[in-house]
């Protein structure tokens, strides 16, 4: 059984393709063979009403007969264009030995609150949703649960402590590798990392006289992480479904940069060293690099002097790594850098989060750094500001 804990959207260029009338991501897992899929925040980027344009492209609700579409805690205004998708509260899994598997899923509340864009759809409390969802499954006589989380682990722990009765926990948002299983009381807890570096791998023994499961992979020697990477070789039908979203892709491109970059493989720059967006909570390479570029770019676009460049660093979404092979020797192409910034869209539905160009008094910007400080400790490193034109200081005791 093969399942995603959410997030789908987002990560890469070809997510661009979706205002084209496109759904790639998600019908390449169909073809993959995907059981059950959940919802992350980043399936809210371009709005609820673009989500369920997307679930529709990529044929929802009848999709569901195969790959499963299950979320239990989204509560979907009655008319939304997403209440027609077929999105599940629960699902059952009969496997051909007459095992019975029930599905739930949720989105976090810490997801939730990322998902700025969701509205009018609302994340009800994610432990009340999965104890009815347990109950419900359960009355449906599941020998097993699993729930599909996107939330991370101290949420999936607190509702895994909270909520008897579930016996797996597939979880994602925090991009934790989890090289085995976490066990909170009688739930096992499991996540790969992020951006399909890994396959999780979860061999299960369930004895039905007993109501037990145990976990299977060292008696039988079976890792629980498969890295994914060029020594796989890739499927014939996959490829040639990639290859014709990637034409289209080109094709985009090659119009929305007026034929400066005709393809995701173009080289667009040259560096001898990564550019990199960690550490966490500090300035970074690729922050100085995106920041100082805003400022050129403004600058050249407005004619008016830009003093300071700000960016959070919850667009920074990864390192920007030169080619190493002799061909491509200290080569950064197109996918690569838009791959590390090319969240979100415009207000004209073109790519990329629009750039603001505002006016702020000292004491103002004293204000955003104060803010900046505050809310990055709270909330993590996402809510970090790297800047560009600025330098300043701050006293954590304070």
């Amino acid at each position: 059984v093969l399942v995603s804990a959410g997030d789908m959207l987002g990560g890469s260029p070809y997510y661009w393709l979706i205002p084209e009338g496109e759904a790639p991501e998600l019908t390449i897992m169909k073809q993959i063979g995907y059981d059950a899929i959940t919802i992350g925040n980043h399936e809210f980027d371009s709005g609820p009403e673009m989500l369920a344009h997307y679930f529709r492209t990529a044929g929802y609700p009848g999709a569901n007969a195969t790959t499963a579409l299950i979320s239990s805690n989204l509560r979907i205004p009655e008319g939304h264009p997403l209440a027609d998708c077929g999105i599940m509260d629960t699902h059952v899994v009969v496997l051909d030995n007459g095992l019975r598997l029930g599905f739930f899923g949720l989105l976090g509340m810490g997801a939730a609150h990322l998902a700025t864009k969701k509205t009018p759809i609302e994340i009800s409390d994610p432990v009340a949703a999965a104890a009815a969802a347990v109950q419900a499954l359960r009355a449906q006589e599941v020998d097993i649960v699993i729930g599909l989380t996107h939330a991370g682990l101290e949420e999936d722990s607190a509702i895994a402590g909270a909520v008897p009765g579930i016996d797996i926990l597939v979880t994602g948002h925090c991009h934790t590798t989890l090289t085995m299983p976490l066990q909170v009381g009688n739930t096992l807890l499991v996540q790969t990392g992020s951006n399909l570096r890994n396959l999780g791998m979860l061999e299960l023994a369930y004895q039905p006289a007993t109501g037990t499961m145990r976990i299977r992979n060292e008696a039988n020697d079976r890792p629980f992480l498969l890295p994914i990477d060029d020594s796989i070789e890739i499927d014939s039908h996959v490829a040639r479904t990639i290859d014709g979203y990637t034409e289209q892709l080109n094709r985009l491109i090659d119009r929305l940069t007026g034929g400066i970059v005709k393809s995701i493989g173009d080289t667009i720059l040259h560096s001898e060293y990564v550019l990199s967006a960690v550490p966490p909570l500090k300035e970074s390479i690729l922050g100085n690099f995106v920041t100082d570029a805003m400022r050129l770019m403004v600058e050249e676009k407005t004619g008016e002097k830009v003093d300071i460049a700000i960016q959070g660093n919850g667009l920074l979404r990864g390192n920007v790594v030169p080619g190493q092979s002799p061909h491509a020797k200290n080569k950064i192409n197109f996918y690569d850098l838009l791959s590390a910034i090319g969240l979100g869209n415009g207000f004209d539905g073109n790519p990329g989060y629009p750039l603001a160009s505002i006016y702020l008094t000292g004491s103002e910007i004293y204000r955003v750094l104060e803010y900046s400080t505050l809310l990055s400790q709270m909330y993590g490193n996402i809510f970090f500001l790297q800047l560009s034109g600025a330098r300043y200081s701050f006293d954590p005791a304070r």
